[in-house]
């Protein structure tokens, strides 16, 4: 028990600012393991929450304080408390009731699709707000449907780079189910029992909620083992219990035998696409040309011809510009608060398989000038973390974790895509222009440099160069663009993409070549 209790919890959770869902899956992780090793994952569920919520941190105590629950005691649940910062949104748009609201009769409650919460009606937290993403109204970032690179549900299989993710295209939907805040609803026998099922066309696979399961066949149910994970529209995953066969009827009252996923989850059941068509929910109509259309010109195969003419031109012409990594001028120099305290990061473990690769990428990285060996002892040594790219190679990265709560944040207003797109409403010409490594194009000056101390097996090194990290990277890389290229006419800026338009081919011509000059 005594070699329990010396083994140090995991660091508070930071939802103040930074990346908070990378923040919180490194925080649950670390939990995770933590829990295992301490051995209070085999403890009773209240022990565990109070666990949780003793190293979780202030921030996450507010969020978890401001919560409310489908069940009474459910916030005993552990797996309750893991979902925090799924639900983050709802604590920071929470509002004061009024006395007038305190009056009224509870409404009933329902699962919003605009917040992704539990609540009653009129009373949607994402009212009001603008999406982070889309920059549409009325619902948050975390539930956004434009996000939806798979509108349901995905098969997660072994092989990340497997094309699993088919787009899948549904011309029209003709049914009489119920449609509700743009979801799509039906209700229909599952051996026998009515069961409100979600259509959901992305899906590639049918969803049966574990207590829905259980309400159909009983409080034993015989699922078969299933090897695979799914992979939710947010990139979250879903572990699966396993899969089972249910007869389906139809509006036509003709019964299938669907294969679903079994999860534990309070939402609805998901029937996918496949399942969807062959029950006759759903009808894929393809549009038809129309002749006079098929007997014009190709001009969209003219426009692309052109288009590749343009770029070689470019290329040949500006080639020093495409080529290696660029400078700006004017050095950055990292503001810091006096009074944060400098940390020194003890060395990390490589595995002895990733050393010489990551010897030669620091190799490589100290050649192009970002990054050089640091002799002078230093202030401030951050960590480095080895990232391996789908590719099979290595990218080195800092991890300033406690450099960031030191750094003081530019505040420049970065450019939302509603503010782009009205400036370019009338253009019909475009050209983007990607920058190599953005970030690396801003130079550190000396003092800023040394901020940047990472460990190695081989050595310290620092940045030369802006990193990838850094909370005010973003901000000012914007503005040093913004800077750069105001001056410039039919150009935008949003981060390291520069977006030439123009309304027509001449115009947008003319100011490429300004921005390549």
């Amino acid at each position: 028990m005594a070699m329990h209790l010396s083994l140090p919890p995991p660091e508070p959770i930071e939802l103040s600012g930074g990346n908070i869902s990378a923040n919180w899956k490194k925080f649950k992780q670390k939990y995770v393991n933590y829990e295992i090793a301490t051995g209070i994952s085999l403890k009773d569920s209240t022990t565990r929450v109070a666990t949780l919520l003793t190293v979780i941190g202030n921030d996450a105590i507010d969020v978890f304080n401001n919560l409310t629950w489908d069940e009474e005691d459910n916030d005993k649940k552990i797996d309750k408390c893991m979902e925090l910062e799924k639900r983050k949104n709802k604590f920071a748009d929470k509002k004061t009731p009024s006395a007038n609201d305190e009056k009224r009769p509870p409404s009933k409650k329902f699962n919003c699709w605009n917040c992704g919460t539990k609540h009653g009606l009129r009373e949607c937290p994402a009212y009001g707000k603008t999406c982070n993403y889309c920059q549409k109204r009325n619902h948050f970032q975390s539930v956004c449907r434009s996000r939806k690179k798979v509108h349901g549900l995905d098969v997660d299989q072994q092989e990340e780079e497997q094309n699993l993710n088919s787009t899948l295209f549904v011309g029209a939907v003709t049914t009489d189910i119920q449609i509700y805040n743009e979801e799509c609803y039906v209700k229909l026998p599952v051996k026998g029992h009515i069961t409100k099922l979600k259509i959901d066309t992305g899906s590639q696979v049918n969803i049966m909620p574990f207590k829905d399961l259980k309400k159909i066949v009983g409080s034993n149910p015989q699922i078969n083992a299933c090897t695979h994970n799914l992979v939710s529209y947010s990139e979250d995953k879903l572990t699966v219990l396993g899969t089972t066969k249910l007869p389906v009827k139809s509006k036509t009252d003709v019964a299938q035998e669907l294969m679903f996923h079994i999860v534990e989850t309070n939402q609805p059941g998901v029937l996918g696409f496949t399942s969807s068509t062959d029950l006759g929910l759903i009808k894929v109509t393809m549009a038809k040309k129309r002749e006079e259309d098929q007997t014009k010109p190709n001009r969209g195969k003219e426009a692309k011809k052109l288009s590749e003419e343009l770029k070689e031109e470019m290329l040949q012409k500006y080639k020093q510009v495409f080529t290696g990594l660029g400078r700006l001028e004017k050095p950055y120099h990292i503001e810091i608060y006096p009074t944060v305290t400098p940390v020194v990061n003890p060395p990390r473990t490589v595995p002895a398989a990733l050393c010489n690769r990551v010897k030669k990428e620091l190799d490589d990285m100290e050649k192009q000038g970002v990054v050089r060996k640091v002799e002078e002892p230093t202030d401030w040594v951050n960590s480095m973390a080895i990232v391996e790219k789908p590719n099979g190679s290595l990218r080195i990265c800092l991890d300033p974790k406690h450099l960031n709560k030191a750094i003081k944040q530019e505040h420049f207003q970065l450019p939302t895509i509603q503010d782009i797109t009205t400036r370019m409403a009338n253009a019909k010409w475009f050209t983007k222009l990607d920058a190599n490594r953005g970030y690396w194009q801003i130079p550190l000056d000396e003092e800023s440099q040394l901020l940047t101390t990472f460990n190695t097996p081989f050595g310290r090194y620092c940045y030369q160069v802006t990193p990838f990290g850094i909370t005010s990277a973003q901000e000012v890389f914007q503005k040093r663009m913004s800077q750069h290229l105001s001056d410039l006419e039919g150009v935008e800026t949003d981060i390291d993409d520069i977006i030439v338009h123009a309304e027509t081919e001449e115009k947008h011509d003319h100011h490429l070549q300004a921005v390549l000059e």
